[in-house]
C-alpha cells in the first residue's frame, strides 16, 4: 500500500469512527462515511469490503491493549492493582473509540470468535 492509500485508509477509519461516537455504529451508514471522509463509494470499497470490515480495525486495538494489561498484570501481585489495571485499560478504550466500537467488537466476537479477547 502506498502513502497516499494509507493517507485514505487511516481518513476513513478517522470519520467512521467520528460518526460512530456522534450517532452508533448502526445509524451510520457507508454513505455517510464516505461524505464525511469526502471519497467515493468506489474509494471505499477499495479499502474495506464492508462497514463491518472497518470495524475489523478495531478488533486488533482491543487485542493489543489485553496483550498490554498482561504485561502490567504481571508486574503486580496487587490483585486491587490488576482489577484496576483491566477496568482502567477498557475505561480508556471506551472513551478514546466510544462505547459504540466497544460494544460493536464484544458483539462480532459473540457471533464469530475472532480472538480480540485472547490472551
Amino acid at each position: 500500500m502506498n502513502m497516499n492509500e494509507a493517507t485514505t485508509s487511516e481518513r476513513i477509519i478517522d470519520c467512521a469512527l467520528e460518526l460512530f461516537k456522534q450517532k452508533g455504529f448502526d445509524n451510520v451508514t457507508v454513505n455517510d462515511i464516505c461524505d464525511a471522509a469526502n471519497i467515493t463509494k468506489g474509494t471505499f470499497y477499495y479499502h474495506f469490503k464492508s462497514k463491518d470490515d472497518l470495524l475489523g480495525k478495531f478488533y486488533t486495538k482491543v487485542y493489543d491493549l489485553n496483550k498490554q494489561s498482561i504485561s502490567r498484570l504481571l508486574s503486580t501481585t496487587n490483585f486491587w492493582e490488576q482489577v484496576w489495571i483491566i477496568v482502567g485499560d477498557y475505561v480508556d478504550y471506551t472513551i478514546q473509540y466510544g462505547h459504540g466500537i466497544l460494544k460493536q467488537v464484544f458483539k462480532a466476537n459473540l457471533n464469530e470468535n475472532r480472538g480480540t479477547f485472547s490472551l
